[in-house]
């Protein structure tokens, strides 16, 4: 990526685990990428760590009802317990994904099945996860929707 690379993150003001955020960004901006934080409204975004403990709060550039995706390049969709569960109600980041998928840029989604493919807003993504768009999911089967990332069931 470039420096004139727009980057778009969109999270939940609650619920976003904070290496999932943090990390991608940091190294996003440390290469003179400029990344923006949208999120439900301009409060403080609140990140947990693991889902036990706070993590650090991070101040969203835009309201996510103030935003232009077509101002932007890539689209960012970090991971977190309640992220996705949270973002996928919400018109405003629906239509934002819907944005960049049916414009064919790209969309970085980290542990996001439930954004991506599940629910009553989700389902509309599943296109994209399963390639029936010409574009594909890559990475852990719990993004690309062919298993469970891994995880083994508690006995």
């Amino acid at each position: 990526m470039t420096h004139h690379t727009k980057v778009l993150a969109i999270v939940a003001n609650y619920g976003v685990e904070q290496d999932e955020l943090l990390v991608p960004v940091r190294h996003l901006r440390d290469d003179g990428v400029r990344v923006d934080i949208a999120a439900p409204d301009r409060g403080d975004i609140r990140t947990p760590v693991r889902d036990r403990r706070p993590g650090e709060t991070v101040r969203p550039t835009h309201a996510l009802g103030g935003i232009d995706p077509t101002d932007y390049d890539l689209l960012l969709i970090p991971g977190g317990t309640l992220n996705a569960d949270s973002l996928r109600l919400r018109l405003e980041a629906v239509a934002v994904v819907l944005a960049f998928t049916t414009s064919g840029r790209p969309v970085a989604a980290i542990r996001h099945d439930r954004l991506t493919g599940e629910g009553p807003y989700g389902r509309r993504f599943a296109r994209i996860r399963t390639g029936r768009c010409g574009r594909r999911a890559t990475g852990q089967r719990a993004v690309t929707g062919t298993g469970s990332g891994g995880a083994r069931p508690s006995r």
